[in-house]
Protein backbone atom coordinates (compact mmCIF):
# COMPACT_ATOMS: atom_id res chain seq x y z
CA UNK A 1 0.00 0.00 0.00
CA UNK A 2 2.83 2.33 0.86
CA UNK A 3 4.44 1.92 -2.43
CA UNK A 4 1.35 2.73 -4.39
CA UNK A 5 0.66 5.54 -1.86
CA UNK A 6 4.24 6.94 -2.80
CA UNK A 7 3.92 6.10 -6.34
CA UNK A 8 7.08 3.76 -6.05
CA UNK A 9 8.10 1.14 -8.80
CA UNK A 10 10.06 -1.88 -7.90
CA UNK A 11 13.92 -1.39 -7.59
CA UNK A 12 13.17 2.16 -6.79
CA UNK A 13 15.55 4.17 -4.42
CA UNK A 14 14.78 5.43 -1.55
CA UNK A 15 16.34 7.53 1.24
CA UNK A 16 15.30 6.86 4.94
CA UNK A 17 16.11 8.46 8.58
CA UNK A 18 15.61 7.24 11.83
CA UNK A 19 15.83 9.45 14.96
CA UNK A 20 15.35 8.51 18.37
CA UNK A 21 11.98 9.27 19.90
CA UNK A 22 12.72 11.13 22.99
CA UNK A 23 8.86 11.83 23.58
CA UNK A 24 7.61 11.09 26.89
CA UNK A 25 4.21 8.38 25.60
CA UNK A 26 5.99 7.52 22.20
CA UNK A 27 3.12 9.75 19.95
CA UNK A 28 1.78 13.00 20.35
CA UNK A 29 -0.59 13.17 23.09
CA UNK A 30 -4.53 14.73 22.52
CA UNK A 31 -4.81 18.45 24.09
CA UNK A 32 -8.31 16.44 25.50
CA UNK A 33 -6.35 14.04 27.15
CA UNK A 34 -4.21 16.37 28.86
CA UNK A 35 -7.09 18.59 29.74
CA UNK A 36 -9.10 15.41 30.82
CA UNK A 37 -5.98 15.02 33.42
CA UNK A 38 -5.87 17.94 34.82
CA UNK A 39 -9.68 17.71 35.34
CA UNK A 40 -9.16 14.00 37.08
CA UNK A 41 -5.44 14.14 38.84
CA UNK A 42 -6.44 10.97 40.03
CA UNK A 43 -7.17 9.20 36.85
CA UNK A 44 -3.75 10.66 35.63
CA UNK A 45 -2.07 9.20 38.80
CA UNK A 46 -3.70 5.74 37.76
CA UNK A 47 -2.56 6.32 34.23
CA UNK A 48 0.93 6.29 35.51
CA UNK A 49 0.76 3.04 37.24
CA UNK A 50 -0.12 1.47 33.21
CA UNK A 51 2.92 -0.21 31.93
CA UNK A 52 4.28 0.39 28.69
CA UNK A 53 2.00 -0.73 25.88
CA UNK A 54 -1.19 -0.71 28.00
Amino acid sequence: MARKKLKLEVNDTVEISLEKDTSTYGMPLPDELKTAWQLDPEGYDIFRTLTMGK
